[in-house]
């Protein structure tokens, strides 16, 4: 199946080189440039703003820029920068895709170079190409990947099953207080929101690892811990410690090595361990960091704090991570927007805070949880969507035998059940796409299913210059374009769907005008199909919210760029009432 966005691999095995793999939509190898590391990079300027990071004294967005430089010129020489950018304007800037980067930094050799955040990195000033953080800026990813460990294989859910959340807090009365009550109210708001698909598991307040081996008796997809952790125990000892809670109250401290061990039971989703040093790595000892530890227990995704963070900035990440994954979205993908909702906050790019939330992903493209379809699936579908199906069906038994009336005896009848199935599944993959925002995807799924329905290959045209030709759009039932037009509409704020183009089309006095003139404006300055040099091919639409209103659906395989008449089909539009 093709992706949506592509690869860029980050490959550090030695103090000397640094090896890039790019990968198309297709996961297939397109270059493998190469480069040198250059370490030199991190002067000691460049070591006193990693103290002040660490230290919680960066304060200046123009420090957080110079660190982020830094760090990214270490890993991008100059011919690898220059590759970078090229492949960053061909993707995003013209194809308007994301790109993947993936971090994999051998931290058994090189346990130094791994603790550093390169969530900060940032593409420098000389590159000319803006203002570019690469852990939050929407239209990249950035993960960190582990060689040593399994590639995790995605998650197979049935169709009724829900998406189990374990919340564990540990809140020693001896230790500051943990401030958890944010997030415990957003998760139990999206499983009361997400009640079909998001199950929260009893929340357990007091942890300690009795509490947590029951808990994870449950199986939990996600397993959420909120409290206190520090990389060093009380003699300076780099051997990352949580803190859980004793008989009486107090803090009861384990190491890295104990608490990933209580996941060795059962656990392959997601592990989020927002304490304060979750996410750090020892620079003395590899692998004593508590996020490098439970990756090793084959967990598929771990999302941990590499700093010592504040319990809002924490919530503020956590909550838009959930909201991401309940929409469907892959989790490297969740992680990227809650980075990017704290630099919508209060604190920007000015604090450490934005690149605090890291991501170890062992799964190849992000999309860890997948429902089955089945029979069962149908009990997700509300009950007005059935009856809309059932008549729909009736309704496709009268137009099939009037069309078999006046068609050649030779042409095959299609069974009504299939139709309707047809109909049914093409319906759901749209939907699906469009809660993900998938827009490409949700496009091609559109043009394909009418296409389908309307009984036309992929070389016709639902849309003819004449009206004489046009008995496929005549003939497309209205149930089927109202359903189609409906999701477009709700799923993207009333900004895309057939009747949003139609109200474009009216608006520019489509009624009174020359047919070929009111087109030329329509396509140019209405939904922006054409550049005002050429005319846009399918694949160089502006797939993304940002897009001009009415620009989608473009309906591959349709559209006809050397005649179209949209008359016709607005016709069709208000014919339906749409």
């Amino acid at each position: 199946m093709q992706n949506s966005y592509y690869t860029y691999r980050i490959k550090i095995e030695n103090k000397q080189d640094v090896k890039v793999e790019k990968l198309d939509l297709n996961d297939r190898v397109i270059e493998n440039p190469s480069g040198k590391l250059r370490l030199d990079k991190l002067t000691n300027k460049v070591r006193k703003l990693l103290q002040l990071s660490k230290s919680k004294q960066l304060n200046d967005s123009r420090q957080s820029k110079l660190l982020g430089e830094a760090l990214f010129d270490s890993l991008f020489d100059d011919v690898l920068c220059q590759n970078f950018i090229d492949f960053y304007d061909l993707i995003i800037r013209k194809e308007q895709k994301r790109i993947r980067i993936e971090l994999d930094i051998n931290e058994k050799l090189m346990p130094e170079l791994a603790a550093l955040p390169w969530e900060f990195m940032c593409l420098p000033q000389k590159a000319n190409s803006g203002s570019v953080w690469l852990a939050a800026a929407p239209d990249l990813v950035f993960s960190r990947r582990r060689t040593q460990c399994k590639v995790a294989e995605p998650i197979s859910l049935q169709p009724n099953e829900k998406l189990r959340i374990a919340l564990v807090i540990a809140a020693p009365q001896d230790l500051n207080r943990v401030v958890y009550e944010k997030v415990k109210v957003e998760l139990e708001k999206l499983a009361r929101e997400q009640a079909h698909r998001v199950k929260l598991l009893p929340i357990v307040e007091s942890a300690n690892p009795k509490a947590v081996d029951s808990i994870l008796r449950q199986k939990p997809h996600i397993f959420h811990f909120i409290g206190h952790g520090r990389l060093q125990d009380e003699n300076h000892q780099d051997i990352g410690q949580i803190a859980f809670v004793d008989d009486v109250g107090n803090a009861r401290w384990v190491d890295a090595d104990y608490f990933s061990s209580l996941f060795a039971r059962y656990c392959r989703g997601i592990v989020v361990l927002q304490a304060c040093e979750g996410g750090a790595l020892s620079e003395s000892q590899a692998f004593v960091g508590l996020a490098s530890r439970v990756v090793q227990q084959n967990v598929p995704v771990v999302v941990a704090m590499q700093y010592e963070v504040s319990n809002s900035t924490a919530s503020q990440f956590t909550c838009r991570f959930y909201k991401e994954l309940a929409e469907g979205k892959p989790v490297d993908i969740a992680a990227q927007e809650g980075r990017y909702e704290i630099v919508l906050g209060s604190k920007g790019y000015e604090q450490r805070d934005f690149a605090t939330p890291v991501i170890f992903m062992q799964v190849p493209d992000g999309n860890l949880f997948q429902w089955k379809e089945g029979e069962g699936a149908v009990q997700l579908t509300t009950p007005w969507i059935i009856a809309l199906i059932i008549i729909l069906s009736l309704f496709f038994i009268i137009i099939r035998n009037l069309l078999v009336e006046r068609e050649p005896l030779h042409l095959e009848e299609t069974p009504t059940e299939d139709i309707n199935t047809d109909f049914s599944t093409g319906l759901t993959d749209i939907e699906r796409a469009l809660k993900q925002r998938a827009w490409e995807s949700a496009d091609s799924k559109t043009s394909a299913l009418m296409l389908k329905i309307g009984d036309i290959d992929n070389n016709g045209k639902l849309y003819k210059d004449y009206i004489s030709e046009s008995k496929e759009i005549n003939d497309f039932p209205c149930e089927y374009l109202q359903k189609i037009n409906e999701l477009w509409v709700h799923h993207s704020n009333g900004k895309f769907g057939f009747s949003v183009q139609k109200e474009i089309y009216l608006s520019l006095g489509a009624e009174n005008q020359n047919l070929q003139e009111i087109w030329n404006t329509f396509i140019e300055k209405g939904v922006g199909w054409h550049s005002g040099e050429k005319w846009l091919p399918f694949h160089e639409s502006v797939f993304k919210d940002s897009a001009p209103k009415g620009h989608l659906p473009r309906l591959q395989y349709i559209n006809d760029k050397d005649g179209l008449r949209y008359v016709y089909f607005k016709d069709k539009l208000e014919e339906c009432n749409l």
